[in-house]
């Protein structure tokens, strides 16, 4: 699958910078309990901020800088383990699904919540790895029903979020990675990977 470039800077800084704190110690290994409650408490809460996605190019011009775009969004953390993001987008979902037919449809269906396992992995900057459960959607498309499933990355080092305690931000993105068909994956469904980019202050 061809990968789609990141689209924010800031997404890559703040890798760096966790991957740098934790690599900065003689020997890896996790956080104890108290540590992830206290990472934990600093980003506990309700939040409502954008969602920042790269726009898909029409046309057959040649590709120029990325077109980014921004919409509202919501999403709360209420425990060390989980994470749930609010009425995402079923439409951003379908843009880059190569069959047309599905994409239309999916783009069609009510807006889906999106539960999360988070683990805290870094306390400075304070970082969690985020695995999103891929929303599923019961449609009708070809003259058959079908249960289709948008995947996302998980256990990746491009899903993840982390908090910024000078700016009082969190930032956070996750990777839409595949599609499955009745249990099915379907490689020729999507051909890049598509980062969105939650960011909001507390």
């Amino acid at each position: 699958m061809k990968k789609l470039s990141i689209i924010s800077v800031f997404v890559c800084c703040l890798a760096a910078l966790c991957l740098t704190s934790c690599n900065n110690d003689d020997s890896p290994r996790g956080l104890t309990p108290e540590e992830v409650k206290t990472a934990f408490l600093t980003v506990k809460g309700s939040y409502d901020g954008d969602l920042i996605y790269e726009k898909k190019a029409e046309g057959t011009a040649k590709p120029g800088k990325p077109t980014l775009d921004t919409l509202k969004i919501s999403w709360q953390i209420d425990t060390d383990s989980t994470m749930l993001i609010k009425s995402f987008p079923s439409k951003l979902l379908a843009t880059y699904i190569t069959d047309k037919n599905l994409s239309a449809t999916l783009a069609e269906q009510p807006n889906s919540d999106i539960k999360c396992y988070i683990g805290f992995y870094s306390m400075s900057p304070v970082a969690f790895i985020i695995n999103p459960v891929a929303p599923a959607f019961n449609v009708n498309y070809g003259g058959k029903d079908h249960k289709v499933q948008v995947a996302f990355n998980v256990n990746s080092a491009y899903s993840f979020g982390a908090y910024n305690s000078t700016k009082k931000l969190l930032q956070m993105q996750i990777v839409e990675a595949a599609i499955y068909i009745d249990g099915k994956y379907e490689k020729a469904m999507l051909d890049t990977a598509v980062p969105f980019v939650l960011s909001a202050k507390r």
